[in-house]
């Protein structure tokens, strides 16, 4: 999420780490971003009444 009514934002990171066979470790941080997809019985829901 982002900048949430002006006070907050969220962010998500994937943190890999690898070890190779002499114990070297390797590490990698990737920010990820997070959706859904909207849900068109829903929509229609929210209009009728």
């Amino acid at each position: 999420m982002r900048d949430v009514n002006k006070k907050f934002s969220v962010r998500y990171y994937v943190n890999l780490v690898l070890v190779d066979e002499e114990e070297r470790r390797y590490f990698k941080q990737q920010e990820i971003v997070l959706w859904r997809k909207a849900d068109p019985k829903a929509a229609r829901k929210s209009v009728k009444k």
